[in-house]
């Protein structure tokens, strides 16, 4: 799969922006750029859809507000075109960050400023806003965190590392009674930080150091609420 990105590029001098470029992990056949070029026409008319649904539902104009979360959520349950394997491809998918970094030349009014460093990576805006969406309702989401809470919850190496923490820590959360998310997170990274714990500890190890830290932040919160 190929996919068009846009760059900044300066030659003779001037700066041009917009510039379009092939990306792709292999090399690039004039057929991936047809597809290429035909995937582009898909993600512009998929983002124009999402940003007109957004206005309609009045969820646009939380942008640069605290209770933002509800935009990125709803965005992030629009964004799950990219399961559909005719889009990725199954072999792409583990080397999918194109994908996201095209989105930010369509996402126009949408996006919640200019297209940053990490477009594409791992922190990038529209992977966590898919992220987000997959992690269950929004009330849940809602009931144990910000959107802030949530995007550094999942911006953290730990989590991306070893997908065994994710699905502890979504099952656990269920149990949550309040927003007690960027206080787990401040606790797991301090025990996961510079760690490797993927094919490393046990899922029986794993589990009882991630329930360490859940006992951890419930006895700060008893505290706080005696």
């Amino acid at each position: 799969m190929a996919v068009i990105v846009r760059q900044t590029t300066t030659f003779d001098g001037q700066e041009h922006r917009g510039v379009k470029v092939y990306r792709s992990v292999r090399p690039v056949s004039n057929e991936m750029k047809d597809h290429a070029g035909q995937l582009d026409c898909f993600l512009a008319k998929k983002m124009r859809e999402i940003t007109d649904e957004m206005r309609e539902r009045g969820l646009l104009e939380l942008r640069g507000k605290p209770g933002v979360l509800p935009l990125w959520y709803a965005v992030g349950e629009r964004l799950a075109f990219v399961d559909d394997l005719s889009i990725v491809p199954a072999e792409d998918r583990g080397e999918d960050r194109y994908i996201w970094e095209a989105l930010w030349y369509h996402a126009r009014n949408l996006a919640p400023g200019e297209e940053k460093k990490n477009a594409g990576t791992d922190r990038d805006h529209w992977r966590m806003c898919y992220r987000l969406a997959k992690q269950g309702s929004l009330k849940w989401v809602r009931a144990v965190g910000t959107w802030r809470d949530w995007y550094e919850f999942l911006e953290s190496p730990f989590v991306n590392a070893d997908p065994r923490m994710l699905a502890w820590i979504g099952e656990k959360m269920k149990a949550a009674r309040k927003r007690v998310l960027r206080s787990l997170t401040r606790s797991l990274r301090n025990r996961f930080k510079n760690r490797e714990t993927r094919g490393v500890l046990t899922d029986d190890e794993l589990r009882d150091e991630l329930e360490a830290c859940w006992q951890e932040v419930s006895a700060v919160d008893q505290e706080a609420t005696a």
